[in-house]
């Protein structure tokens, strides 16, 4: 459970009255088949990112979604420079067994100006790629797999999630 209003992240975490607060607290553990990280209705996250570790597995994911009432909790990355391939505001990698649900996520350094994305025919690159956001970010990342895994994760499932105003390709 993680409310950032009423949690502290020397609670337990693991009730309604046990919450933590922050998502940098979420981020830095690594959870197991089955657990869910549950985020408090009407909780805002400016600045954070949520990059829980771990994966679960057939029967048995690892799941995020809300509680304690009907407004999505609201994950809003400002746009923070955390590297190319880590630039989601709601971030997994190699990973695979995941289920996300009713969040609302935004990610944007300024929502007045938007990144130049122009480029050429046949132009892997853009003048902006540092200033790329993204709001959920699913990344297989070949160089970092464990030798024998194939490459391919199972059960990704994002779920009456309101994403916007993100800058990025």
């Amino acid at each position: 459970y993680v409310d950032s209003n009423a949690g502290n992240d020397a609670n337990s975490g693991t009730s309604e009255s046990e919450p933590w607060r922050s998502l940098d607290k979420v981020t830095a553990t690594t959870f197991q088949p089955g657990d869910k990280i549950l985020l408090k209705s009407g909780s805002v996250w400016n600045g954070e990112w949520l990059w829980p570790k771990g994966s679960g597995v057939e029967g048995a994911p690892i799941i995020i979604d809300k509680y304690g009432g009907d407004a999505k909790p609201i994950i809003n990355g400002m746009g923070i420079d955390r590297g190319l391939n880590r630039s989601g505001a709601v971030h997994l990698r190699n990973q695979e067994y995941w289920e996300i649900r009713n969040l609302e996520v935004t990610n944007d350094d300024d929502f007045s100006v938007d990144i130049d994305l122009a480029r050429g025919q046949g132009d892997n690159s853009w003048s902006s790629k540092d200033k790329t956001r993204n709001g959920i970010l699913l990344i297989v990342d070949g160089d970092e797999l464990e030798e024998g895994e194939d490459g391919i994760m199972d059960h990704i499932y994002i779920e009456n999630c309101y994403i916007h105003d993100v800058d990025g390709p």
